[in-house]
């Protein structure tokens, strides 16, 4: 995946971070290239609901109440067919390394995900805002994973599209209420970011995952 220009200006003392390339290594994710970077982060028993808590908890992030019925204990990603749930994978993994690997005072973050034309400078504020609204967006769906006999929770194509079909009744861009939290200005202006962003929307083939987070957004 290539980078924009904005790379460039950068100070050699800022820590860049790129999602794809370093977090990965790799620089186009497929997900079994996912799942397999998953599995070295969180190791092989999975993603606990309490890890994400605990995970909520080093940011200062309110994850608000849970009900019993939305705490599997144990996500295991495998079997991930839709693109749509790739891209669920994508942002997890990409909460789960910021969690344990981003020192908070220095870094700033290439800001590089789902494979689309998403590519903005943030701080670690900045990214914060974007985890509490990241955090909400997947315990909300997990009323739509599935959960095998052996606990392996899967997300399929089918509910994904039902669930999609719901939010695309709704106007409210994410896009918008994203950008109004997170806009950089120290590198740009809200009229530009927002053009990034719109482009953005209209570009990324995580069409579904984005109207997800839009239903959310709404309620």
């Amino acid at each position: 995946m290539g980078c924009c220009t904005m790379r460039n200006s950068l100070s050699p003392q800022d820590r860049i971070i790129s999602f794809n390339e370093r977090k990965l290594g790799i620089s186009h994710c497929t997900p079994s290239s996912i799942e397999l970077s998953i599995k070295k982060w969180i190791g092989s028993e999975g993603l606990t609901l309490p890890r994400f808590k605990k995970a909520a908890e080093s940011l200062k992030i309110n994850l608000g109440p849970f009900t019993s019925s939305h705490e599997p204990s144990v996500i295991v990603f495998k079997n991930f067919q839709s693109g749509n749930a790739f891209n669920v994978l994508e942002l997890i993994a990409f909460c789960v390394y910021l969690c344990n690997a981003l020192p908070e005072e220095k870094s700033k973050i290439w800001f590089d995900i789902m494979d689309s034309n998403l590519k903005s400078l943030l701080t670690y504020g900045q990214v914060k805002e974007f985890l509490s609204l990241l955090y909400k967006f997947t315990f909300k769906i997990l009323p739509i994973l599935s959960q095998s006999e052996e606990g392996e929770m899967t997300l399929k194509p089918q509910d994904i599209e039902i669930y999609t079909n719901e939010a695309l009744k709704h106007q409210k861009s994410f896009v918008d209420a994203y950008a109004i939290k997170v806009c950089p200005e120290h590198t740009l202006d809200k009229e530009t970011f927002l053009a990034q962003m719109n482009l953005y929307s209209k570009l990324s083939y995580s069409d579904g995952l984005r109207q997800l987070v839009r239903e959310f957004v709404r309620n």
